[in-house]
């Protein structure tokens, strides 16, 4: 049983992070237990659902017993290839004026979601995009307000069905019934922007190890939501074929990748076990420029299809732990999408990584948002 504490598992495409944590001072977190367990269980179109049950069954009893914690209650981050959205205008009116209550807000959002077809997606949450009250005066906040009528624009969050059905199955086998599900772009979008830069239009991509999503936030909620098949794992694969290596020397070797250096020259050096390797700096600099291309190409093909008007002053936030690492990453990356490509982490003492920022944004949400 936790007190102040919650336990939160995200789920990401290459790994699992499992971890305790409660509210600490200056807006930090005290965190009792921490896990990380790598996994093979997704591909591009199924589940290895055996794979995904020992990641997490290890996960859960590494940070119980480290937290001396017994576990009755998790959250779980929905990583963004088994999401979508659904934004819908709502309108609700009372027979006088009088302060808004929160169980008006939730059936404001019970209306939202009665009008929808959400077919293989279950909503796991909902939040305002915009509120307006008394027909045109916008409200940040609705909760206390006097008002007759409320207008709003809301995003609904639907996790895939069979994603949802699986964890509970898996919980309920590790003595767990309580599961609630956080969207993970919408808790970084909570984590990395401020209220204030909310209220303007956030373009995130969070590059991951084998896949990526593109969300624009606005408000509280969501424009747009895109993920495809690819991240920050494509080098190390393409340079695993490319130099018919060990995956670990691969790896070693992406991680050493400077793309802003001016000539592609020399060797980079990558020493594993007893052997050394050298690779040529303008062969491996070329694989990771390709993977940075085909990223750049889907999110030039979803930014398109979003159909969001931005301001012409736009940056991109880039994050996660696929290719934040590579230096001269994000610059390449700007050039090829045509606007600015800033790296952004988590405000957190000691915790201040892209790779940390999923996790980190599941434990916030758990902590301090209302699940209307």
């Amino acid at each position: 049983m936790l007190k102040d504490a919650v336990a939160v598992v995200d789920i990401g495409m290459y790994s699992l992070t499992a971890l305790i944590g409660e509210n600490g001072i200056n807006n930090n977190f005290m965190i009792r237990a921490i896990t990380q367990v790598d996994h093979e269980a997704f591909d591009e179109t199924s589940i290895n659902e055996g794979k995904l049950y020992g990641a997490l069954e290890s996960a859960l009893k590494k940070v119980s017993t480290s937290a001396k914690a017994r576990l009755d209650r998790i959250y779980v981050g929905v990583p963004g290839p088994f999401l979508r959205i659904f934004n819908t205008e709502q309108r609700t009116s009372f027979n006088r004026a009088r302060r808004v209550r929160e169980r008006d807000i939730s059936d404001l959002f019970d209306g939202a979601q009665k009008s929808l077809d959400t077919g293989d997606y279950e909503i796991i949450t909902r939040s305002g995009v915009c509120y307006y009250v008394d027909g045109n005066l916008p409200c940040d906040e609705l909760l206390g307000v006097k008002t007759s009528l409320i207008s709003s624009y809301v995003t609904l969050y639907g996790a895939q069905k069979r994603f949802t059905g699986l964890l509970r199955d898996m919980l309920r086998n590790l003595k767990i019934s309580e599961v609630y599900f956080i969207p993970v772009p919408l808790a970084e979008g909570q984590l990395l922007f401020s209220k204030n830069e909310r209220k303007q239009v956030q373009i995130l991509l969070d590059v991951g190890y084998l896949s990526s999503t593109l969300s624009i936030l606005a408000g509280d909620g969501t424009l747009f939501h895109k993920s495809f098949n690819v991240g920050g794992g494509y080098v190390t694969a393409y340079l695993y074929d490319k130099f018919n290596v060990d995956f670990e020397v691969a790896e070693r070797l992406k991680r050493k990748v400077n793309l802003s250096i001016h000539k592609d020259v020399g060797n980079y050096v990558v020493v594993y076990g007893e052997g050394q390797y050298t690779f040529p700096v303008g062969v491996t600099n070329d694989v990771t420029r390709s993977i940075l291309d085909t990223i750049a190409e889907n999110f030039d093909k979803a930014l398109l299809n979003s159909r969001v008007k931005l301001p012409h002053d736009a940056v991109v936030s880039l994050t996660g732990g696929g290719i934040t690492y590579i230096r001269g990453g994000a610059e390449y990356l700007g050039g090829r999408i045509e606007m600015p490509v800033n790296i952004v982490a988590p405000k957190i003492a000691y915790m201040s990584k892209p790779e940390d920022t999923s996790s980190l944004a599941v434990l916030n949400y758990a902590l301090n948002q209302k699940f209307y």
